[in-house]
């Protein structure tokens, strides 16, 4: 029988989710929004039977057994509260939460009902290059870890300038900035690869925060377009996380990893924040003269999805929700690893705001 899901928000669940969802042969039962119309014109668009503006409704359905939270940040933690305390299966869209508390009682409510699947939406950790990465990784190819060299800069932001100020993406404390959004994405595979991160130093800017208010007078954002971070992992090694969409003509994005046998880079397009479908995966090991072409295992790209680049990882993340319904876990990336990511995010916006270098007690 197809899981049935209740999605909340319908910006990036009408482009990625909802498809995403129904080619993985879940049944979308419904769909929650903050306006009617946006509602019903989502439902009319997917064939999705039921349209509300209440999210409590859609959780309280007897025809939802997961629900999907994709709403704007700040709203994540009191909806995916109430999913979990509803008893059905969560997967909630990243940024996790805008606050530590609210990540702490998310993962302590999913900790207290173990047979729950709840995970968060970092689909990139499936994007095959990165996926690949991590094997990589797990197998030895870099030996012990050096560094981590990370860099996003392109010039999106430039498009933001006066256009109407929108709380959701230009308020820092609502969840919005490059730190959050982009910077989650990077640190999540950083720690799955290389696991807990003991300190961060980090300094955040906004450059391009002109906006407009409703009444036509000039509004300033708050959420950071540019940030630079460094992190010590626990288990040694660390990284450097330069990241700005306030940079006209960035030259896109790369990661690249140094350890005491080898090093792996994966090259990312200029155009976008996010990894390609279809990832290159560069190595080497001490004592080879240049970086070669790893051929990136066809396993980690099973099929191909044409429709949008976030297509497939979304995808592969859907299985493994399925996979844990059917098993009664919470495969990661879970709440946990949600909660552990967000004790950093939260420590790069205090090391920015004080000028001084956060260490992380171990486990939290």
């Amino acid at each position: 029988m197809p899981i049935r899901v209740g999605v909340i928000g319908a910006r990036y669940a009408a482009l990625v989710h909802i498809p995403a969802l129904t080619s993985e042969g879940f049944t979308v039962q419904a769909i929650c929004t903050r306006t009617a119309q946006s509602a019903q014109e989502t439902a009319r668009r997917f064939g999705i039977p039921n349209a509300l503006m209440d999210y409590r409704a859609l959780i309280a359905r007897d025809d939802v057994d997961a629900v999907l939270v994709a709403s704007p940040p700040a709203l994540h933690a009191e909806m995916a509260l109430a999913v979990l305390e509803s008893g059905k299966h969560l997967l909630c869209e990243k940024p996790f939460t805008v606050t530590l508390e609210e990540a702490r009682a998310l993962r302590d409510a999913a900790a207290a009902r173990p047979r729950v699947t709840a995970m968060v939406g970092h689909e990139f950790r499936f994007a095959p290059g990165r996926a690949y990465v991590g094997e990589l990784v797990r197998e030895g190819y870099l030996g012990s870890l050096h560094m981590a060299l990370v860099r996003l800069i392109n010039g999106g932001r430039f498009a933001w300038v006066g256009r109407a100020y929108n709380g959701d993406t230009d308020n820092a404390e609502e969840g919005g900035g490059l730190l959050w959004s982009q910077g989650s994405h990077y640190l999540d595979a950083l720690m799955a690869w290389f696991g807990p991160i003991a300190s961060v130093s980090a300094y955040t800017h906004v450059h391009l925060g002109q906006r407009t208010g409703p009444d036509g007078a000039p509004v300033q954002a708050s959420a950071d377009d540019a940030f630079a971070c460094t992190f010590s992992f626990a288990a040694g090694g660390w990284a450097s996380v330069v990241m700005s969409q306030a940079a006209a003509l960035g030259d896109g994005g790369r990661i690249e990893l140094y350890g005491s046998a080898g090093t792996l880079v994966t090259p990312q397009d200029a155009n976008t924040p996010n990894p390609p479908a279809k990832g290159r995966v560069l190595g080497a090991r001490v004592g080879e003269k240049a970086l070669a072409e790893l051929p990136v295992p066809e396993r980690y790209a099973p099929f191909a999805d044409e429709r949008d680049m976030r297509m497939l990882p979304t995808r592969l993340l859907l299985r493994e929700f399925a996979r844990g319904i059917a098993t009664g876990t919470s495969p990661s990336p879970n709440l946990e690893d949600a909660y552990q990511l967000e004790r950093v995010l939260v420590a790069a916006r205090e090391s920015a705001a004080t000028g001084r270098t956060v260490t992380l007690a171990h486990g939290g």
